[in-house]
């Protein structure tokens, strides 16, 4: 499947294709430009069914779930809507729509979607209402539409629920938006560069040795670059580079030019290398997510705000008879925004089955949705807090040393934006920093303090799954 982008994927179950097939044919053939994924058309024969869902969930704007009593039984489509919900767990997006081709009683995560009852208003008027979504129209009016036959969803006394354009509406209530970028407040003005006889980072990595630290840096077209100083006499890469050809030049050239903006990103981006590796975290590369690995740390639980029961690194459902280990992982990666570089914090989950090995697959998409949908944009934030406690401590700067004495400072104090209105269900207070963490690893001898057992103390900063 191409890269572009898809209007609605729809999921549905093997009893219904013939209702799902002429879903995706009236669509398509109605003029308006819409793309949708639907399996028989986009998944060729041979192909890894897996990833090829994978990836149509990934592009696809909205998600459109063909319910009916055989899709509710079905766990594949469970699979699909799970990660479905997982991209609007509250329905504020109203990205997820249930198509309710034979009425039966929603799962609680749809119940308080709005849908569209193809049974009530018949099929062409569905697909009417269904596109007016999907091109962001306004509803069709008369011929039938009316709140009852469009899905405002009374089933089994159940009251009407917000529909999918007001559930999308912010609050009318002021409120603090809270980054999840972080600007970088201190950095070096020139990036250096030298020819080089390595190859690789690994060449360099056994030139220095095992335990010996190394700035960041990255390898190009037979040069070595970095921000630490190659001028001076006791720079950090003597022996490395050939001296007699080092040159500078300014970040602001490396930044608008396609290929250098490139090599930058790596280059910050490696600036965090040093910094994690001296904590022990692992790194997954296809999720580009660090995690502790089971038995690294001594402390069972981090207690990073003054409420809240703490949090661990890593939960092992196989020692009571589940079949994986969750870790809790971060994204960290930098971004330009204009010419100025800003850290990027994305919390989430790695999971591992009880061999040790990744998980991955639809698999691994319902762990994710089972861990992260029911959070809300509060609890989503705290991991974002936690994450940057554990590496700042209670310091308003992570500093990360670039080499040659220089560092890259970024402010990772939570400095709100003020609006005038705010986003529904998020009306409640950031708790304060504890303090910074006390962090000792599994071979170490150093002390611990004793866990936190008061019994009145209340987990207060969003699901801990």
């Amino acid at each position: 499947m191409g890269a572009e982008r898809l209007d609605l994927f729809i999921s549905y179950q093997k009893a219904d294709t013939e209702f799902a097939t002429k879903l995706a044919t009236a669509i398509e053939g109605k003029g308006e430009g819409l793309k949708v994924f639907f399996a028989p058309w986009d998944i060729p024969a041979g192909s890894n069914v897996v990833k090829e869902l994978d990836a149509g969930l990934s592009k696809a704007k909205y998600f459109g779930l063909v319910m009916s009593p055989e899709y509710l039984r079905a766990d594949w489509t469970t699979g699909e809507a799970s990660a479905a919900i997982y991209t609007d767990p509250g329905g504020r997006l109203g990205r997820v729509i249930p198509l309710m081709q034979t009425h039966c009683q929603l799962p609680p995560l749809l119940r308080f979607r709005r849908y569209v009852d193809f049974e009530g208003l018949g099929f062409d008027l569905g697909v009417d209402y269904l596109v007016s979504v999907l091109k962001g129209r306004p509803l069709p009016r008369g011929r039938g539409a009316s709140a009852a036959t469009v899905g405002a969803g009374v089933i089994e006394g159940r009251p009407p629920a917000l529909s999918q354009l007001d559930a999308s509406q912010p609050d009318a209530v002021a409120d603090c938006l809270y980054p999840n970028v972080f600007p970088v407040t201190t950095r070096p003005e020139w990036i250096w560069n030298a020819p080089t006889r390595m190859k690789s980072p690994r060449d360099l990595f056994q030139y220095y040795g095992h335990g010996r630290s190394v700035p960041p840096f990255i390898l190009a077209a037979g040069r070595l670059f970095t921000f630490a100083d190659l001028s001076k006499a006791n720079h950090p890469f003597t022996g490395v580079i050939e001296e007699y050809d080092t040159a500078r030049e300014p970040w602001q050239s490396w930044v608008t030019e396609g290929d250098r903006s490139k090599r930058l990103h790596w280059l910050l981006d490696d600036c965090l290398r040093e910094k994690l590796r001296g904590l022990r975290l692992a790194y997954e590369r296809k999720g580009r997510k660090y995690y502790y690995e089971k038995g690294v740390l001594k402390e069972g639980r981090f207690k990073a705000f003054s409420r809240g029961k703490g949090k661990d690194f890593v939960i092992d459902y196989t020692e009571k008879g589940g079949t994986y280990v969750a870790h809790r992982a971060v994204n960290l990666r930098f971004v330009l925004l204009g010419s100025e570089p800003y850290l990027r914090v994305e919390s989430g989950w790695v999971f591992k089955d009880a061999g040790g090995d990744l998980i991955e697959g639809r698999r691994r998409v319902v762990l994710n949705a089972k861990f992260t949908s029911g959070q809300r944009n509060t609890a989503n934030f705290n991991e974002i807090r936690f994450w940057l406690w554990f590496l700042a401590g209670d310091e308003p700067v992570l500093s990360l040393d670039v080499g040659g004495g220089q560092s890259l400072a970024v402010r990772v104090s939570q400095v709100p934006l003020e609006v005038d209105f705010g986003i529904l269900g998020d009306e409640r207070e950031l708790s304060p920093i504890r303090g910074a963490p006390d962090i000792h690893f599994e071979d170490e001898d150093s002390p611990t303090e004793e866990e936190d057992t008061d019994p009145d103390v209340v987990d207060v900063e969003g699901p801990e799954s």
